[in-house]
């Protein structure tokens, strides 16, 4: 019952200290973003029990990541792989990053994309039907998009946004469509802005 829910301490802790997005993998583990590494960074995966509990599960950590990240965007792809890209800190310093890389969870393994050529800082992203990523761009008038593909691992031009879409958030509805509400063009003087967009 609602009354009986409860938050409950996880048996074991985490190797490291939490530091941003968690996403649960295909075959129900959980990869979560820390604080260890040198180079990069290394994340802390949950594990479940024999019976699938998570509070009696284990920690463990992956290899170091290629780049070191934080606000960043990222999504599970339909092969299972991670794809995660530059954050708006990490390596290269605030919103200087053009680099995205993936994650194999089976290999334990990094892999660099191609260079998507431009800033993405932390901007959207969202999985298209056929697998390939749209991903928000955060350079020049905050409107462009880039596409990248799993099968290439590349990155081509995308569809421009009707207004920017620095600071908004997507949905994915359930015809696979990407919706989002513009933000306001100067996020520090709200501009009454209502119109939202469709992709």
């Amino acid at each position: 019952s609602r009354s009986e829910a409860q938050w409950i301490k996880i048996a074991t802790n985490a190797t490291y200290s939490n530091n941003g997005q968690m996403i649960l993998l295909s075959d129900g583990r959980v990869l979560c973003h820390g604080t260890g590494g040198t180079t990069g960074d290394i994340y802390d995966i949950l594990t479940p029990d024999i019976h699938g509990s998570y509070v009696s599960g284990v920690w463990s950590v992956s290899h170091e990541s290629n780049q070191q990240r934080y606000s960043f965007p990222s999504l599970m792809l339909k092969s299972g792989k991670v794809y995660l890209a530059v954050g708006e800190y990490g390596t290269d310093g605030k919103q200087k990053g053009a680099h995205a890389e993936i994650y194999d969870p089976v290999h334990d393994s990094w892999t660099q994309t191609g260079s998507p050529g431009n800033i993405i800082s932390d901007g959207n992203v969202q999985i298209l039907g056929d697998g390939r990523v749209l991903q928000a761009m955060l350079y020049g008038d905050l409107r462009q998009t880039e596409i990248y593909d799993p099968g290439t691992n590349l990155f081509s031009s995308g569809p421009t946004c009707v207004r920017e879409h620095n600071e908004s958030m997507w949905v994915k509805l359930p015809d696979g469509s990407i919706l989002f509400t513009d933000p306001p063009r100067n996020p520090n003087a709200y501009d009454g802005t209502t119109t939202s967009e469709r992709y």
